[in-house]
Order: structure tokens, then sequence, then C-alpha cells
């Protein structure tokens, strides 16, 4: 089974509503939206803007009912978000993410 058809099958799983996508069509870049705002999902294949190796070693990990789940650094969070370069109430969010992201810094510098 290669990797997207696992993705596929656990987003299947999970009850997730999966648009008409073949499992190669993730060795390109992709972007999968779930849900409608406030409440959406976004799943990216590639990471704009951050390396991957730099993002996994600068994650914190966090305990979810026992599971050590490694969670990106809120200023490689950023990056990325400042790096997607979307269109439309894509690129609004995303903007407005990165403020809201920055702000809770500067809280936590206080």
């Amino acid at each position: 089974m290669t990797n997207g058809e696992r993705l596929l099958s656990a987003f299947e799983n999970l009850g997730l509503e999966v648009p008409d996508i073949r499992p190669e069509e993730f060795s390109s870049n992709l972007i999968l939206s779930f849900g409608f705002e406030p409440d959406a999902v976004d799943i990216l294949n590639y990471t704009p803007g951050i390396e991957f190796e730099t993002v996994y070693k600068n994650s914190i990990t966090v305990d979810f009912s026992g599971l050590n789940i490694p969670m990106i650094d809120i200023r490689d969070l950023i990056r990325n978000k400042e790096a997607l370069n979307r269109e439309g109430e894509k690129a609004l969010l995303d903007k407005y993410d990165a403020e809201v992201l920055k702000k809770i810094i500067q809280k936590m510098n206080r």
C-alpha cells in the first residue's frame, strides 16, 4: 500500500469526505481542506517557507492521551503561514492567523 493510499484510507476511517483524488496525486504539492471556517482543517503535503528537518528539530512534544505527538513551533508555523501565498479567502485567513500567532508570542514574552 502506498502512502497516498494509506492517507486516503485514514481520512475515510475518520469519516472525512475525501475529494475525488487518486493516491498518486500525493506526490505533488497538495492542499486538502476539510470543514468550514472557523473550524476548517487544511492538510498540506508540503511546507512552504520552512524545511521539515528544521521544523522537526524545533518541534515541541505534546502528550495526547499517552501518545507523544510532535507539534510545530509557533515561529515555524508563522513562517509557513506567511509563505503559503494562497488566493482569496484563504490568503486573508493565513494573514489573520499569522497576526494572531504573533500576538500570542508577544503575550508569552511579557
